[in-house]
């Protein structure tokens, strides 16, 4: 998946050139919070292969306790790669924000995601869109939202 050997992740300084720039912060962030809970913890992040390629990433890791000593002694990583999903993901959001049609998603209710085209088609914002609970609106109420093209 990475292109590295296993000794190249045994020392904490190598982690600097696996993980992205950006995600860094948030990589040790991770880390951290697997030694003071000792618990495992997941996170996604972009790792850089050796080809220099970036990758996606979701990461499970796993505390190595003393319990002697009652302290992480090391952390076993696992990892796999979702760069297809989050490649995916990304094409439906710009696909969704982008779109000239109103989109919304109601669920229990509420609307729960709705886009920019909707708010502009309706006149709510997409906060007031996501404030609504179609189940306590009145009757007339109800009808002018339907109307308005939130919900069908």
């Amino acid at each position: 998946m990475t292109g590295y050997a296993l000794d190249e992740f045994r020392s904490q300084s190598s982690w600097s050139k696996i993980v992205h720039p950006d995600d860094y912060d948030k990589f040790q962030d991770f880390c951290k919070r697997i030694v003071s809970s000792r618990k495992s913890c997941e996170l996604e992040f972009r790792g850089i292969n050796r080809k220099q390629e970036f990758e996606w990433l979701h990461a499970y890791g796993q505390p190595i306790l003393d319990e002697k000593n009652d302290r992480v002694i090391s952390i076993v990583f696992t990892a796999k790669d979702i760069t297809e999903r989050k490649l995916t993901e990304e094409a439906y959001h710009t696909l969704v924000d982008h779109s000239l049609q109103g989109l919304a998603i109601l669920q229990d209710e509420r609307v729960v995601f709705t886009n920019q085209a909707l708010a502009e088609i309706t006149g709510y914002t997409i906060d007031e869109m996501l404030a609504i609970n179609v189940g306590r609106l009145p009757t007339s109420q109800l009808r002018e939202v339907a109307s308005d093209g939130i919900i069908h």
